[in-house]
Protein backbone atom coordinates (compact mmCIF):
# COMPACT_ATOMS: atom_id res chain seq x y z
CA UNK A 1 0.00 0.00 0.00
CA UNK A 2 1.35 3.23 -0.72
CA UNK A 3 1.97 6.35 1.59
CA UNK A 4 -0.83 8.43 0.26
CA UNK A 5 -3.37 5.61 0.04
CA UNK A 6 -2.45 4.86 3.72
CA UNK A 7 -2.91 8.56 4.67
CA UNK A 8 -6.60 9.04 2.96
CA UNK A 9 -7.17 5.70 4.58
CA UNK A 10 -6.38 7.00 8.15
CA UNK A 11 -8.40 10.45 7.62
CA UNK A 12 -11.26 8.58 6.75
CA UNK A 13 -11.32 5.33 9.03
CA UNK A 14 -11.33 7.60 11.96
CA UNK A 15 -14.62 9.21 11.25
CA UNK A 16 -15.78 6.12 10.08
CA UNK A 17 -15.26 4.19 13.62
CA UNK A 18 -16.66 7.56 15.41
CA UNK A 19 -19.41 8.03 13.62
CA UNK A 20 -20.42 4.11 13.80
CA UNK A 21 -19.95 3.77 17.50
CA UNK A 22 -22.46 7.73 17.32
CA UNK A 23 -25.00 5.63 15.46
CA UNK A 24 -25.28 2.57 17.05
CA UNK A 25 -25.53 4.28 20.55
CA UNK A 26 -27.97 6.88 18.87
CA UNK A 27 -30.06 3.45 17.84
CA UNK A 28 -29.48 1.98 21.02
CA UNK A 29 -30.93 5.06 23.10
CA UNK A 30 -33.90 5.39 20.35
CA UNK A 31 -34.76 1.90 21.22
CA UNK A 32 -34.65 2.58 24.88
CA UNK A 33 -37.46 5.22 24.68
CA UNK A 34 -39.83 2.76 23.58
CA UNK A 35 -38.72 -0.07 25.79
CA UNK A 36 -38.05 1.12 28.95
CA UNK A 37 -40.81 0.37 30.41
CA UNK A 38 -40.98 -3.12 29.35
CA UNK A 39 -37.33 -3.78 30.45
CA UNK A 40 -38.33 -2.21 34.15
CA UNK A 41 -41.44 -4.14 34.08
CA UNK A 42 -39.98 -7.35 33.21
CA UNK A 43 -37.08 -6.59 36.03
CA UNK A 44 -34.79 -7.44 33.31
CA UNK A 45 -30.87 -7.29 34.46
CA UNK A 46 -28.26 -5.56 33.03
CA UNK A 47 -27.22 -8.94 30.92
CA UNK A 48 -30.47 -9.79 29.78
CA UNK A 49 -30.33 -6.14 28.27
CA UNK A 50 -27.19 -6.24 26.77
CA UNK A 51 -27.80 -9.63 24.99
CA UNK A 52 -31.36 -7.90 23.76
CA UNK A 53 -28.80 -5.01 22.41
CA UNK A 54 -26.34 -7.80 20.74
CA UNK A 55 -29.10 -9.22 18.95
CA UNK A 56 -30.64 -6.01 17.92
CA UNK A 57 -27.85 -4.66 16.31
CA UNK A 58 -26.27 -6.55 13.57
CA UNK A 59 -29.81 -7.68 11.46
CA UNK A 60 -29.92 -3.43 11.91
CA UNK A 61 -26.51 -2.79 10.56
CA UNK A 62 -28.33 -2.25 6.77
CA UNK A 63 -30.20 0.75 8.23
CA UNK A 64 -27.07 2.23 10.07
CA UNK A 65 -24.45 1.77 8.06
CA UNK A 66 -24.87 3.78 4.88
CA UNK A 67 -25.72 7.44 6.82
CA UNK A 68 -22.27 6.28 8.68
CA UNK A 69 -20.57 5.78 5.58
CA UNK A 70 -21.92 8.61 3.96
CA UNK A 71 -21.28 11.45 6.83
CA UNK A 72 -17.65 9.69 7.08
CA UNK A 73 -16.70 10.86 3.71
CA UNK A 74 -17.84 14.33 4.08
CA UNK A 75 -15.81 14.14 7.16
CA UNK A 76 -12.67 12.77 6.00
CA UNK A 77 -12.86 14.88 2.56
CA UNK A 78 -14.10 17.95 4.48
CA UNK A 79 -10.71 17.57 6.31
CA UNK A 80 -8.53 17.15 3.32
CA UNK A 81 -10.20 19.99 0.81
CA UNK A 82 -10.05 22.30 4.07
CA UNK A 83 -6.24 22.43 4.36
CA UNK A 84 -6.22 22.17 0.31
CA UNK A 85 -4.43 18.53 0.81
CA UNK A 86 -6.52 17.27 -2.11
CA UNK A 87 -5.28 20.19 -4.19
CA UNK A 88 -1.77 19.34 -3.91
CA UNK A 89 -2.17 15.80 -4.55
CA UNK A 90 -3.96 16.90 -7.37
CA UNK A 91 -1.23 19.37 -8.61
CA UNK A 92 1.34 16.53 -8.05
CA UNK A 93 0.07 14.45 -10.46
CA UNK A 94 -2.16 12.22 -8.81
CA UNK A 95 -5.78 11.76 -10.44
CA UNK A 96 -9.02 12.41 -8.54
CA UNK A 97 -10.18 9.41 -9.82
CA UNK A 98 -7.08 7.72 -7.82
CA UNK A 99 -7.87 9.37 -4.80
CA UNK A 100 -11.01 8.26 -4.75
CA UNK A 101 -10.48 3.96 -4.83
CA UNK A 102 -9.83 3.89 -1.14
CA UNK A 103 -12.87 5.34 -0.05
CA UNK A 104 -14.95 2.89 -2.88
CA UNK A 105 -12.76 -0.17 -1.55
CA UNK A 106 -14.11 0.80 2.11
CA UNK A 107 -17.29 1.08 0.79
CA UNK A 108 -17.35 -2.34 -0.64
CA UNK A 109 -16.01 -3.98 1.65
CA UNK A 110 -18.94 -2.73 4.26
CA UNK A 111 -21.55 -3.94 1.88
CA UNK A 112 -20.09 -7.48 1.95
CA UNK A 113 -19.90 -7.54 5.93
CA UNK A 114 -23.56 -6.20 5.57
CA UNK A 115 -24.34 -8.90 2.79
CA UNK A 116 -22.94 -11.73 4.82
CA UNK A 117 -24.50 -9.93 8.16
CA UNK A 118 -27.63 -10.37 6.70
CA UNK A 119 -27.44 -13.84 5.15
CA UNK A 120 -25.53 -15.28 8.39
CA UNK A 121 -26.85 -14.80 11.66
CA UNK A 122 -28.92 -11.80 11.07
CA UNK A 123 -32.40 -13.97 10.48
CA UNK A 124 -31.37 -15.49 13.86
CA UNK A 125 -30.38 -12.81 15.77
CA UNK A 126 -33.79 -11.45 14.86
CA UNK A 127 -35.53 -13.90 15.89
CA UNK A 128 -33.66 -13.80 19.39
CA UNK A 129 -34.13 -10.20 19.88
CA UNK A 130 -37.94 -10.62 19.33
CA UNK A 131 -38.79 -13.87 21.50
CA UNK A 132 -36.66 -11.51 24.17
CA UNK A 133 -38.94 -8.87 23.77
CA UNK A 134 -41.73 -10.87 24.09
CA UNK A 135 -39.93 -12.68 27.26
CA UNK A 136 -39.94 -8.95 28.55
CA UNK A 137 -43.69 -8.06 27.69
CA UNK A 138 -44.93 -11.55 29.26
CA UNK A 139 -43.20 -11.35 32.57
CA UNK A 140 -43.19 -9.52 35.68
CA UNK A 141 -39.97 -7.64 37.36
CA UNK A 142 -40.50 -10.86 39.50
CA UNK A 143 -39.45 -12.68 36.54
CA UNK A 144 -43.31 -14.65 36.72
CA UNK A 145 -45.50 -15.05 33.78
CA UNK A 146 -48.26 -12.00 33.99
CA UNK A 147 -51.68 -13.53 33.79
CA UNK A 148 -52.80 -14.87 30.76
CA UNK A 149 -49.45 -15.13 29.24
CA UNK A 150 -46.54 -17.29 28.86
CA UNK A 151 -43.25 -16.19 29.41
CA UNK A 152 -41.50 -16.34 26.13
CA UNK A 153 -38.09 -17.73 25.68
CA UNK A 154 -35.06 -16.18 23.84
CA UNK A 155 -34.66 -19.47 22.10
CA UNK A 156 -33.73 -19.40 18.47
CA UNK A 157 -35.35 -22.75 16.76
CA UNK A 158 -32.86 -25.26 15.84
CA UNK A 159 -32.07 -26.00 11.97
CA UNK A 160 -34.26 -29.30 12.39
CA UNK A 161 -37.45 -27.52 13.29
CA UNK A 162 -39.71 -25.92 10.32
CA UNK A 163 -42.21 -23.72 11.34
CA UNK A 164 -45.36 -22.49 9.87
CA UNK A 165 -46.14 -24.84 7.22
CA UNK A 166 -48.35 -24.25 4.16
CA UNK A 167 -49.54 -26.51 1.78
CA UNK A 168 -51.91 -27.08 -0.46
CA UNK A 169 -52.57 -31.11 -1.92
CA UNK A 170 -54.01 -30.28 -5.49
CA UNK A 171 -54.73 -34.27 -5.81
CA UNK A 172 -56.80 -34.38 -2.69
CA UNK A 173 -57.91 -30.61 -2.38
CA UNK A 174 -56.70 -30.56 1.52
CA UNK A 175 -55.20 -27.49 2.76
CA UNK A 176 -52.79 -27.65 5.52
CA UNK A 177 -51.18 -25.49 8.12
CA UNK A 178 -48.99 -26.68 10.79
CA UNK A 179 -47.34 -24.37 13.47
CA UNK A 180 -44.17 -26.21 13.96
CA UNK A 181 -42.66 -29.76 12.13
CA UNK A 182 -39.66 -31.48 13.45
CA UNK A 183 -37.93 -32.86 10.50
CA UNK A 184 -36.32 -35.91 11.60
CA UNK A 185 -37.49 -39.24 11.09
CA UNK A 186 -36.39 -40.49 14.36
CA UNK A 187 -39.07 -38.38 16.01
CA UNK A 188 -42.03 -39.58 13.27
CA UNK A 189 -42.18 -35.93 11.70
CA UNK A 190 -44.03 -35.06 15.23
CA UNK A 191 -46.13 -31.65 14.64
CA UNK A 192 -47.80 -28.96 16.93
CA UNK A 193 -50.74 -26.56 15.74
CA UNK A 194 -52.66 -28.52 13.20
CA UNK A 195 -55.29 -27.47 11.16
CA UNK A 196 -56.23 -29.58 8.19
CA UNK A 197 -59.54 -27.91 5.58
CA UNK A 198 -60.92 -29.65 3.00
CA UNK A 199 -63.80 -27.50 0.46
CA UNK A 200 -65.91 -29.23 -1.89
CA UNK A 201 -65.34 -29.26 -5.62
CA UNK A 202 -65.32 -25.34 -7.41
CA UNK A 203 -66.77 -23.93 -4.09
CA UNK A 204 -65.52 -21.94 -0.96
CA UNK A 205 -67.59 -24.30 1.39
CA UNK A 206 -66.02 -27.26 4.06
CA UNK A 207 -66.16 -30.11 3.32
CA UNK A 208 -64.64 -30.91 6.88
CA UNK A 209 -62.14 -29.64 8.84
CA UNK A 210 -59.49 -30.53 11.45
CA UNK A 211 -57.74 -29.17 14.36
CA UNK A 212 -55.31 -30.89 16.42
CA UNK A 213 -52.81 -30.22 18.98
CA UNK A 214 -49.94 -32.26 17.79
CA UNK A 215 -49.29 -35.19 14.64
CA UNK A 216 -46.90 -37.95 14.06
CA UNK A 217 -46.42 -39.79 10.29
CA UNK A 218 -46.66 -43.23 11.15
CA UNK A 219 -46.92 -46.32 8.91
CA UNK A 220 -47.80 -44.38 5.53
CA UNK A 221 -50.42 -41.98 7.65
CA UNK A 222 -51.19 -39.28 9.89
CA UNK A 223 -51.92 -39.82 13.19
CA UNK A 224 -53.43 -36.65 14.89
CA UNK A 225 -53.78 -36.33 19.37
CA UNK A 226 -56.42 -34.23 20.78
CA UNK A 227 -57.88 -33.68 17.50
CA UNK A 228 -61.66 -32.05 16.94
CA UNK A 229 -63.35 -32.93 12.93
CA UNK A 230 -65.76 -31.43 11.91
CA UNK A 231 -67.80 -32.65 8.84
CA UNK A 232 -70.13 -30.80 7.09
CA UNK A 233 -72.77 -31.25 3.84
CA UNK A 234 -73.02 -28.84 1.54
CA UNK A 235 -74.33 -25.64 2.32
CA UNK A 236 -71.99 -25.78 5.44
CA UNK A 237 -74.79 -27.72 7.09
CA UNK A 238 -72.88 -29.49 10.44
CA UNK A 239 -73.26 -33.09 10.52
CA UNK A 240 -70.56 -34.74 12.37
CA UNK A 241 -68.34 -33.76 15.25
CA UNK A 242 -65.69 -35.37 16.60
CA UNK A 243 -63.41 -35.53 19.29
CA UNK A 244 -60.16 -37.26 19.84
CA UNK A 245 -58.89 -36.73 23.43
CA UNK A 246 -55.72 -38.06 26.06
CA UNK A 247 -54.71 -41.46 24.80
CA UNK A 248 -57.17 -41.46 21.80
CA UNK A 249 -55.69 -40.88 18.44
CA UNK A 250 -57.34 -40.16 15.35
CA UNK A 251 -55.93 -42.23 12.19
CA UNK A 252 -56.37 -39.75 9.26
CA UNK A 253 -55.51 -41.79 6.27
CA UNK A 254 -53.99 -38.86 5.19
CA UNK A 255 -50.62 -40.31 3.14
CA UNK A 256 -49.02 -36.25 2.14
CA UNK A 257 -45.82 -37.55 2.57
CA UNK A 258 -43.93 -35.43 5.68
CA UNK A 259 -40.54 -34.62 2.66
CA UNK A 260 -43.37 -32.79 0.66
CA UNK A 261 -44.71 -30.41 3.92
CA UNK A 262 -40.70 -29.57 4.82
CA UNK A 263 -40.40 -28.52 1.40
CA UNK A 264 -42.56 -26.06 1.13
CA UNK A 265 -42.52 -24.57 5.12
CA UNK A 266 -41.53 -21.55 5.95
CA UNK A 267 -38.18 -22.36 8.21
CA UNK A 268 -39.15 -18.74 9.88
CA UNK A 269 -41.47 -16.16 9.85
CA UNK A 270 -40.99 -14.00 6.89
CA UNK A 271 -39.01 -11.32 8.64
CA UNK A 272 -36.96 -13.96 9.95
CA UNK A 273 -35.96 -15.47 6.62
CA UNK A 274 -32.67 -14.83 5.13
CA UNK A 275 -32.40 -14.57 1.20
CA UNK A 276 -31.63 -18.41 0.48
CA UNK A 277 -34.38 -19.04 2.79
CA UNK A 278 -36.38 -17.26 0.59
CA UNK A 279 -35.54 -18.51 -2.30
CA UNK A 280 -35.54 -21.70 -1.40
CA UNK A 281 -39.53 -21.62 -0.06
CA UNK A 282 -40.43 -19.87 -3.35
CA UNK A 283 -38.76 -22.12 -5.44
CA UNK A 284 -40.08 -25.53 -3.74
CA UNK A 285 -43.34 -23.83 -2.85
CA UNK A 286 -44.43 -23.11 -6.15
CA UNK A 287 -47.99 -22.50 -7.18
CA UNK A 288 -49.10 -23.81 -3.66
CA UNK A 289 -48.10 -20.64 -2.29
CA UNK A 290 -51.16 -18.11 -2.82
CA UNK A 291 -50.42 -15.21 -5.70
CA UNK A 292 -50.60 -12.47 -2.23
CA UNK A 293 -47.64 -14.36 -0.24
CA UNK A 294 -45.46 -14.86 -3.39
CA UNK A 295 -45.62 -11.24 -4.23
CA UNK A 296 -44.59 -10.32 -1.11
CA UNK A 297 -41.87 -12.97 -0.66
CA UNK A 298 -40.30 -12.46 -3.17
CA UNK A 299 -40.27 -7.98 -2.70
CA UNK A 300 -38.66 -8.94 0.17
CA UNK A 301 -35.97 -11.01 -1.76
CA UNK A 302 -34.93 -8.59 -3.96
CA UNK A 303 -34.94 -6.01 -0.79
CA UNK A 304 -32.29 -8.28 0.72
CA UNK A 305 -30.49 -8.64 -2.01
CA UNK A 306 -30.37 -4.92 -3.10
CA UNK A 307 -29.66 -3.08 0.48
CA UNK A 308 -26.78 -4.31 1.30
CA UNK A 309 -25.35 -2.69 -1.78
CA UNK A 310 -26.89 0.92 -0.21
CA UNK A 311 -23.47 1.39 1.48
CA UNK A 312 -21.69 1.42 -1.59
CA UNK A 313 -23.99 4.21 -3.34
CA UNK A 314 -23.73 6.04 0.22
CA UNK A 315 -20.14 6.16 -0.39
CA UNK A 316 -20.17 7.12 -4.02
CA UNK A 317 -22.58 9.75 -2.54
CA UNK A 318 -20.51 11.22 0.09
CA UNK A 319 -17.40 11.81 -2.36
CA UNK A 320 -19.88 15.22 -4.12
CA UNK A 321 -21.38 16.07 -0.91
CA UNK A 322 -18.28 16.25 0.47
CA UNK A 323 -16.24 18.61 -1.91
CA UNK A 324 -19.10 20.56 -1.60
CA UNK A 325 -19.19 20.56 1.82
CA UNK A 326 -15.85 22.40 1.90
CA UNK A 327 -17.16 24.94 -0.06
CA UNK A 328 -20.51 25.31 2.05
CA UNK A 329 -19.38 24.39 5.32
CA UNK A 330 -19.49 21.20 7.21
CA UNK A 331 -23.53 21.66 8.79
CA UNK A 332 -24.88 22.55 5.26
CA UNK A 333 -23.30 19.08 4.37
CA UNK A 334 -24.40 17.10 7.40
CA UNK A 335 -28.11 18.80 6.77
CA UNK A 336 -27.65 17.48 2.67
CA UNK A 337 -26.58 13.85 4.29
CA UNK A 338 -29.62 13.45 6.53
CA UNK A 339 -31.49 14.66 4.18
CA UNK A 340 -30.40 11.99 1.70
CA UNK A 341 -30.54 9.38 4.28
CA UNK A 342 -33.92 10.19 4.90
CA UNK A 343 -35.08 10.71 1.83
CA UNK A 344 -33.46 7.00 0.25
CA UNK A 345 -35.86 5.16 3.30
CA UNK A 346 -38.53 6.97 2.66
CA UNK A 347 -38.04 6.07 -1.34
CA UNK A 348 -37.68 2.53 0.41
CA UNK A 349 -40.63 2.55 1.88
CA UNK A 350 -42.81 3.46 -0.57
CA UNK A 351 -41.42 1.34 -3.50
CA UNK A 352 -41.75 -1.62 -1.25
CA UNK A 353 -45.29 -0.74 -0.28
CA UNK A 354 -46.31 -0.76 -4.08
CA UNK A 355 -44.56 -4.06 -5.25
CA UNK A 356 -45.94 -5.55 -1.76
CA UNK A 357 -49.26 -4.28 -2.85
CA UNK A 358 -48.66 -5.79 -6.64
CA UNK A 359 -48.80 -2.08 -8.63
CA UNK A 360 -45.14 -2.38 -9.14
CA UNK A 361 -43.06 -5.59 -10.12
CA UNK A 362 -41.81 -7.22 -7.04
CA UNK A 363 -37.78 -6.43 -8.11
CA UNK A 364 -38.00 -2.68 -7.83
CA UNK A 365 -39.23 -2.20 -4.75
CA UNK A 366 -35.44 -3.19 -3.30
CA UNK A 367 -33.88 -1.75 -6.40
CA UNK A 368 -35.50 1.22 -7.45
CA UNK A 369 -33.94 3.25 -4.64
CA UNK A 370 -30.40 2.20 -5.07
CA UNK A 371 -30.93 2.98 -8.81
CA UNK A 372 -32.19 6.73 -8.27
CA UNK A 373 -29.56 7.51 -5.94
CA UNK A 374 -26.82 5.63 -7.82
CA UNK A 375 -27.70 8.53 -10.91
CA UNK A 376 -28.29 11.09 -8.50
CA UNK A 377 -24.48 10.64 -7.29
CA UNK A 378 -23.22 9.74 -10.88
CA UNK A 379 -24.51 12.98 -11.81
CA UNK A 380 -23.22 15.00 -9.19
CA UNK A 381 -19.44 13.47 -9.08
CA UNK A 382 -20.06 14.44 -12.97
CA UNK A 383 -20.72 17.91 -12.03
CA UNK A 384 -18.20 17.96 -10.05
CA UNK A 385 -15.12 17.20 -12.44
CA UNK A 386 -16.28 19.75 -14.91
Amino acid sequence: MKLIDRYILRTFLVPLFVTTVAFNLFFIVYDLFGNFDDFVDAGASVKEVLAYYAYLLPPNFWIIMPVVLLLSVLFALYTLTRHNELTAMRASGISLNRLLIPYVIVGAIVAGGVAFVDESIGPAYSRAFNDMMLGFKGRNAKGEPKDGTSKAVPVVPPSHIKEYVFFFNENTGRDWFIQKIDTREVTNYRCEGIRINKKYLNTQEYEFQIVADSGEYRDGQWIFRDATVKRYKKGLIPIKREHYKGPEMFNSGFDEPPEVLVNVSLNQEEQFMSSRDTATFLKRGGDNIKPEVQRRLKAGLHSRLARPLGCLIATLLGIPFGFQTARKGIFTGMLICFAAFFSYYMLFIVFMAFSNSGILPAWMGGWMPNIIYLCIGMLLFWRMRQ
